[in-house]
C-alpha cells in the first residue's frame, strides 16, 4: 500500500528488523516508488521475495519513477526475469547511482 512518508522518526522496525512506515493510505498520484529487495541487476531487474507485490502493483500507478535502493553488494550484473517483471529505471547505492535503459 502507498505511504506518504514525512518523518523518518514515524517508522517502526517489520518484519526482517527493516524500517516500514505508518499511516493512512495515500491516494493521490504517485511520482516517485522506492522499491526494496534482495538484489538487483544492471539492466533494473528486481530479486524480490517472491510475492509479486510491485510486479502487479508499479504498473497501475503508471508513469512513475521506479528507484531501487541498496547496498553495493545487493548489485549483481544478471538476474533472471520474466516479461512481466517491472525495471527500475533507477538503482541507488552508497557508491553509485544507475540510470537502467527502457529496453535490454
Amino acid at each position: 500500500l502507498p505511504i506518504q512518508i514525512h518523518d523518518l522518526e514515524n517508522l517502526y522496525i517489520g518484519y526482517g528488523g527493516i524500517k516500514e512506515p505508518r499511516g493512512n493510505v495515500y491516494e493521490g498520484k504517485i511520482d516517485v516508488v522506492i522499491v526494496p529487495a534482495v538484489a538487483f541487476d544492471i539492466h533494473g531487474y528486481r530479486l524480490g521475495y517472491g510475492k509479486g507485490y510491485y510486479d502487479r502493483f508499479l504498473p497501475k500507478i503508471e508513469p512513475v519513477v521506479k528507484v531501487g535502493l541498496a547496498f553495493d553488494f545487493q548489485i549483481l550484473d544478471k538476474i533472471p526475469h520474466d516479461p512481466h517483471d517491472v525495471k527500475m529505471d533507477y538503482i541507488i547505492t552508497p557508491t553509485q547511482i544507475y540510470k537502467t535503459k527502457k529496453e535490454d
